[in-house]
């Protein structure tokens, strides 16, 4: 099975300070991949990645 990863999770995931932030871990936890993904996500996830603190 493959999960199609869309932004907020994985911003979820890396993001301690998110309100999602356990929850994203704990889903990660249960699915080990692979994750697909497209070029939007990653571009938009980058773009969080440089507006968030990690």
């Amino acid at each position: 099975m493959h999960l199609l990863l869309d932004t907020g999770p994985w911003v979820a995931l890396h993001c301690r300070g998110d309100s999602y932030h356990e929850w994203a871990k704990a889903q990660f936890a249960m699915y080990a991949g692979p994750f697909l993904t497209c070029e939007a996500v990653v571009a938009a996830y980058l773009f969080s990645a440089g507006t968030r603190r990690f």
